[in-house]
């Protein structure tokens, strides 16, 4: 009986947790890329990608994996370039 009110517990706990995660990500309202830089030596942070945005200083930022960088043009749309890191290019 002690060992399954534990396992209850334990999975009352875990589904919690999950869900408090689940309900804090989602899509940035801030649409800037972050300032911290990358390359193939400097990976970026897990849930990150590197990419270039060409009209934001020109050098490999991490940008939210989750976000599309094209949401960061003004008019929502870009092409991205094939290469490491990718880039970025508003349309």
């Amino acid at each position: 009986m002690k060992k399954e009110f534990l396992i209850l517990l334990f999975l009352i706990f875990i589904t919690g947790c999950t869900k408090t995660m689940v309900s804090t990500i989602g899509p940035s309202d801030n649409i800037q890329p972050n300032k911290i830089l990358c390359d193939q030596n400097n990976l970026c942070p897990v849930g990150y990608s590197c990419n270039i945005f060409r009209d934001f200083e020109n050098k490999p930022v991490c940008w939210r994996g989750y976000d599309d960088p094209c949401d960061r043009c003004p008019s929502k749309q870009c092409d991205i370039l094939e290469s490491f890191p990718p880039q970025i290019i508003c349309r």
